[in-house]
């Protein structure tokens, strides 16, 4: 598509060699960087956002807020603003997700939100913002059916935008950028597979992007848009809260980690911080009852064991608000909102037409 070929004539990574070497080795912590490398966040983001200004003088003007896919949040403001003020209060994911399986929306084998630990960070960030994102659109009785993502197609081609086949390389404005460009991948096998076979698959679609086999699944892409609002890394809280009131979901690169832990408040089990990590993780929502706090998805999977609050599972995380504030002072924050598309024709918008 022009996007990607735009995009890889413009891309030059600095010390690509040193950073998927970098990536390749093992943190502190005894785990792989898994891809994302915080230095290369900026200059994918100036990319895209270039590649962007390029493609609206050429095809048509982007003086309408609604044409913009990739934005920073001081201009989405407004917008998001508008978008609060005229849903539905935001529901937890899990709560949404127990809803619709009561109703017959939605069935177990076809929804799993998700009983897997993933093998990588960028993939998995993005795929369960995007899946999160897909319940809360259903809940505000929008014409759309939630559905798993796949996290491995994401992780893919954010590298394949980068032209790079090891460790570096996957980052979430690039793996925005490709799920704009090519759709998302919905994930509908009956089977879930293991920590090590996601793994091995995202290491196989990440090293081979340009394969047959990647080919195929971008064939079977489902034609949704998604907009990328990114956020700002100095007190972000203000922007986080607005975008999740608006129904957006947050995905990210942090810098430091979350790790179980038995803190409880009024029955609510939380996680605490732990040390730096450069990890992808994502902000599902937030609630306030009986006590504030934040849902979180983590790619580890079943590190954070027991029940927590509104069902969360065993994947997920929930984390205090004072918490959630310095997990994501620093980090790269990015906000999406899904746009349904006909045909890869139709210009961005926030929103789809909802049910007549």
């Amino acid at each position: 598509m022009i996007f990607r070929e735009r995009f890889l004539k413009r891309i030059e990574w600095d010390n690509l060699d040193n950073i998927e070497k970098r990536a390749e080795t093992k943190n502190g912590a005894g785990l792989f960087e898994n891809g994302w490398i915080p230095e290369t966040e900026e200059k994918a983001w100036k990319l895209v956002c270039d590649v962007q200004r390029e493609y609206f003088e050429e095809y048509g003007d982007d003086s309408q807020r609604s044409q913009l896919f990739y934005c920073e949040f001081n201009d989405a403001r407004a917008e998001l603003q508008d978008i609060a003020q005229n849903r539905l209060p935001p529901l937890s994911p899990f709560k949404i997700e127990k809803a619709l399986l009561a109703d017959g929306i939605i069935f177990q084998n076809v929804l799993r939100m998700r009983n897997q630990p993933t093998g990588d960070c960028v993939g998995n960030g993005t795929s369960r913002a995007i899946e999160a994102l897909l319940l809360d659109m259903r809940a505000q009785k929008y014409e759309v059916l939630p559905r798993p993502i796949h996290p491995s197609y994401c992780y893919a081609g954010a590298r394949s935008l980068s032209g790079s086949r090891r460790g570096a390389g996957a980052n979430v404005a690039l793996a925005g950028k490709f799920v704009f460009e090519n759709g998302i991948l919905f994930e509908d096998t009956e089977g879930v597979k293991s920590y090590d076979d996601d793994r091995r698959m995202s290491s196989r679609l990440g090293r081979y992007w340009d394969s047959r086999e990647m080919k195929e699944l971008i064939g079977y892409a489902a034609p949704f848009r998604v907009s990328v609002i990114r956020l700002p890394s100095r007190s972000p809280m203000t922007a986080i809260n607005l975008a999740l009131d608006a129904g957006a979901k947050i995905v990210g690169g942090f810098r430091r980690k979350f790790v179980s832990g038995g803190d409880k408040k009024q029955g609510v089990k939380f996680a605490r911080l732990l040390g730096n990590w450069n990890h992808c993780v994502s902000i599902l929502g937030r609630f306030n009852d009986p006590v504030d706090g934040y849902i979180w998805g983590n790619s580890h999977g079943n590190k954070y064991p027991g029940s927590c609050v509104l069902g969360t599972p065993e994947w997920a995380t929930n984390l205090s608000p004072a918490d959630t504030a310095a997990m994501c002072e620093g980090a790269s924050l990015y906000a999406v909102i899904f746009v349904q598309f006909e045909k890869n024709t139709s210009k961005a918008d926030w929103r789809p037409m909802p049910i007549v």
